[in-house]
């Protein structure tokens, strides 16, 4: 809990006129008749700082009643009073302005002289005893004694017209020496007495000093300084604008310092008795704190930068509209979170006609804009035992709703998604703990593989069966769809894979179809386009794992050969070149796995931007084999034993290299130059003609 005192320090400068002025209509009678006449007034300074601290209490007391206090001290040239005192009783707004009231205009002593400081040194004197003493909550956790003494921090917040910076210094130094001296004699007393010390040391003090002036003097001596530590237990932060933006300014330091937003209520209905009964729309605009627009914030539906706020302040509001209001709120939806509000100007009519309205028992429906979804009903204003609050509606899908189809996406409402087969690659990649031994450094982690696997498998997915015709037939194809993927193929599953292309094959020269209506996509295609797209997507979906054993490299080879010799793929280009992209393997031992990987990588990497596309994107499954590497050179065969540091060298050179051009001196004479060669040699220093 933090306390916050507000010194009202009045001296010679606290009468005179701030430069804001007020204008009154008066009623009076010329020539026996009777007429209307504008008088302006001026406020004085002391006028601007009750308005200003009124409103901030107001502010304060309106939205924290219990969490957060605020006690007044009002001081002049004669006399130092506390307008409230921490007890629940005075932490009310009508404690305040009849406190106020009682305390009158400043006196203004002429005799004996006084310094124009003198009135501001008594106020903070007296805030740091007013920070000492204990609130209702810490008096009761020292007195029982079964907690450990709570934190005490506070706020003092000076409201006077100074001259210039020496002035800020010198009341700096006055309020470190007053906090360490009464922290001094708090611990003393808690030291020497058995008895309960009814006042705690001050943790932290942060003084805001808030100055005043007249728009005629500018450029003001004084101006804006940001926080900064004069102690450990004081900071300090300065504040200098004109005395009639005081009002405004407070507002904007109390969202600040007690984490407050504001809400404009736009599009408010009201009848305009000045033209004829037609109606007009306002905006009223509300104080709350900030965690009422953390769900649509959090959502992205509507950033807290759209509408200028109606007061001056750096955090721009959240703008929702009024909608239709209702007679009760038993029939609206469940609210999630409910925060007090307060509006900003309590003067204006429309202000006040729209707490009148939600006071006399009815709710105020507020929609905000949703992409997609029109608008929204987000909030309600309601009245609670005569304080308004403003309750969250979710807006999104509830945790006791069923869970959202998969159909229904961005992309509009799609029937055809592989959802089973993506069920299965999800069982396939789950993750459990692994316990390896430390002291061994396996060839791959457990992880590295995962993500491996992963990789290799979502390279050709096509999401939706309609862009498919490898996984809209599966029954057709099995085993070769499910059983290709395993890192071993046995005989038995050989032999049927085998079987399964050369089936296709002989039902392509037997000019069979491969399936009626087999997707969406390709209904009016013909039989040869069938088997084109076929044939592409099996060269893709074996070529990622044709080098896992001798027997996925002999199937792959035996596609490619069916392929040569298909009708529908005689225009169609064969995606592999003449030369394998992948060495065959002999032995499917680790070290091929591993080149195997590097020069995967290195293809993928040294493609342009529009080869990657076509590679994830080709609609009939190209794969690795419709992209160009030419630009890339092939891995270095493996021979004999290879380490690990081995593959990581060629790696990085051949990383390195596509990078920059290679250095001459490295062309020329390799990877090591011998320097400074001359320096071998004897030196011959030339003679003249005279031997010299």
């Amino acid at each position: 809990m933090e306390k916050t005192v507000i010194v009202l320090a009045a001296n010679q400068l606290s009468t005179t006129p701030c430069g804001d002025t007020v204008n009154i209509d008066v009623n009076v009678a010329k020539n026996n008749k009777a007429c209307t006449e504008t008088f302006s007034l001026c406020k004085t300074f002391w006028s601007c700082c009750t308005e200003s601290v009124t409103d901030y209490c107001r502010v304060i007391l309106d939205l924290f009643p219990t969490q957060h206090l605020v006690c007044v001290i009002a001081s002049d040239m004669s006399k130092c009073l506390a307008i409230n005192t921490w007890r629940d009783e005075d932490q009310e707004l009508e404690k305040i302005l009849t406190g106020l009231q009682n305390f009158g205009m400043p006196q203004y002593v002429s005799q004996p002289p006084r310094h124009h400081l003198d009135s501001v040194q008594k106020g903070l004197a007296y805030a740091v005893r007013c920070l000492v003493d204990l609130c209702a909550t810490q008096y009761a956790v020292v007195t029982t004694g079964q907690q450990e003494l709570p934190s005490n921090r506070g706020r003092i917040i000076l409201l006077a017209p100074l001259k210039s910076g020496a002035d800020i210094s010198k009341l700096e130094a006055i309020l470190v020496e007053q906090v360490k001296s009464e922290n001094i004699n708090i611990h003393q007393s808690r030291a020497t007495t058995q008895d309960v010390v009814y006042r705690l040391p001050i943790a932290h003090c942060e003084l805001v000093v808030v100055n005043m002036f007249a728009p005629t003097i500018r450029p003001h001596p004084i101006t804006d300084a940001p926080l900064t530590m004069l102690c450990p237990e004081v900071s300090r932060v300065v504040y200098s604008f004109p005395a009639k933006l005081l009002k405004e300014k407070l507002v904007s330091l109390a969202k600040a310092h007690f984490s407050l937003t504001t809400t404009i209520v736009t599009g408010i209905p009201m009848k305009e008795e000045q033209v004829g009964g037609s109606s007009a729309n306002y905006d009223v605009e509300l104080l709350h704190h900030s965690d009422a627009h953390r769900d649509i914030l959090r959502a992205g539906y509507q950033s807290a930068s759209s509408t200028a706020s109606l007061v001056g302040s750096s955090a721009a509001p959240v703008s929702l509209k009024w909608a239709t209001p209702r007679s009760t709120s038993l029939d609206m939806q469940f609210c999630t979170s409910a925060y007090r509000v307060t509006p900003v100007d309590v003067m204006s009519r429309p202000t006040v006609c729209l707490v009148n309205f939600v006071l006399s028992g009815k709710s105020v429906l507020l929609e905000q804009a949703k992409p997609l979804l029109g608008k929204v009903v987000s909030h309600i204003l309601t009245n609670q035992s005569g304080t308004i609050f403003l309750q969250s509606i979710p807006s999104s899908r509830s945790l006791h709703e069923d869970s959202p189809s998969i159909s229904e996406g961005w992309g509009g409402k799609v029937s055809d998604y592989r959802i089973a087969d993506f069920g299965q690659m999800m069982l396939a990649h789950r993750l459990v703990p692994h316990h390896i031994n430390r002291t061994v450094i396996p060839a791959q982690l457990p992880i590295e593989a995962a993500i491996s696997s992963i990789k290799r498998q979502t390279q050709f997915w096509p999401i939706t069966f309609g862009e498919t015709l490898l996984f809209s037939l599966q029954e057709e194809l099995q085993p070769i769809v499910s059983v290709y993927r395993h890192e071993f193929l046995t005989e038995e599953e050989y032999d049927k894979c085998h079987k399964v292309i050369l089936r296709l094959q002989a039902k392509e020269a037997n000019n069979e179809p491969l399936f009626p209506a087999v997707s969406t996509r390709s209904k009016n295609a013909k039989r040869d386009e069938h088997y084109s797209q076929l044939w592409g997507e099996l060269q893709s979906f074996l070529q990622i794992y044709s080098a896992n054993s001798d027997k996925h490299w002999k199937l792959f080879e035996l596609l490619r050969s069916v392929m040569t010799s298909s009708p529908s793929c005689s225009a169609h280009k064969l995606k592999t070149e003449n030369k394998p992209l992948l060495p065959q393997p002999a032995v499917p031992d680790s070290k091929n796995v591993a080149n195997l990987a590097w020069s995967e990588l290195d293809r993928y990497q040294g493609m342009t931007e529009r080869e990657r596309k076509e590679l994830m994107d080709h609609p009939k499954g190209a794969g690795w084999a419709g992209v160009r590497h030419d630009k890339v050179a092939p891995p270095p065969p493996s021979t004999g034993e290879v380490s690990f540091l081995a593959l990581w060298n060629v790696q990085a050179k051949t990383a390195a290299s596509k990078k920059h051009d290679e250095f001459a001196g490295r062309l020329k004479y390799g990877s090591k130059a011998e320097l400074y060669k001359t320096a071998q040699q004897p030196s011959v220093i030339p003679m003249d003609t005279e031997g010299h």
